[in-house]
């Protein structure tokens, strides 16, 4: 008996270690798949401004405060990430608050504006107020922009609609679209068709949108491309 229990102490001991260590390992490539978020759109900021100044373009000017305000933003949403990890061992707490829904698909929309490839924004609204994380929100549509232009897109149309007390965003793109079989498994935690993925991409939007009373979808995919669907209440 005492050989017995000694064995289900191990074994409980060996459990315990073995989900701690799964439980690390799931939230350093959290971690660093939020930090590299930004970094590629950082990184084609600065390179467009370097060309800008070597060509002596007389929109230097113009392009330089684009950049300097964008690329701050993005060194500070690196800082909140870094801090809280440092801090608490987990990703950011949602802050939650009243935020315009078009100014934070414009400024996602402003981190891809130097690439070879199109977003434009279908809206007749200036203003859609809606109660959410704005770094949460913003990650979720730069997440859903890259994973289109990695599906070979090379425009996508972002139409936003309202829809009784919901603001509607399908985010539309020319990409190769979504092979059936996978359309169940894409939502889905550590899913990646991409051979360096890590397939936490769009698991985290699905949670962010959950998160604030919203959902996200698939709308269509075929060889022409992939819509993906945003429904959130909107406030007053």
């Amino acid at each position: 008996f005492n050989y017995m229990s000694q064995k289900i102490n191990e074994n409980q001991m060996e459990l315990a270690q073995f989900e701690r260590e799964s439980a690390w390992k799931e939230m350093a490539k959290q971690v660093a798949h939020e930090i590299k978020n930004p970094l590629t759109p950082m990184k084609l900021l600065i390179q467009q401004l370097v060309v800008s100044y070597e060509e002596k373009s007389d929109k230097f000017d113009e392009i330089f405060k684009k950049v300097t305000i964008t690329v701050l933003n993005q060194i500070e949403i690196l800082k909140n990430i870094a801090s809280e990890f440092s801090n608490y061992a987990r990703m950011p707490n949602l802050k939650i608050e009243k935020i315009n829904l078009i100014e934070i698909i414009n400024e996602s929309i402003s981190l891809f504006i130097y690439e070879n490839k199109k977003i434009e924004l279908n809206n007749s609204q200036n203003e859609i107020f809606i109660n959410a994380d704005k770094d949460h929100l913003k990650r979720t549509f730069i997440n859903l922009f890259r994973n289109s232009f990695q599906a070979n897109a090379n425009k996508i149309e972002v139409i936003v609609d309202l829809v009784y007390d919901n603001v509607i965003i399908n985010i539309k793109d020319n990409g190769c679209g979504i092979e059936k079989e996978n359309i169940n498994k894409v939502f889905l935690p550590n899913f990646s068709t991409k051979e360096k993925g890590m397939g936490l991409g769009l698991s985290m939007a699905k949670q962010y949108i959950e998160n604030i009373n919203g959902n996200i979808s698939i709308l269509k995919t075929d060889k022409e491309g992939t819509i993906f669907q945003i429904k959130l209440p909107v406030i007053q």
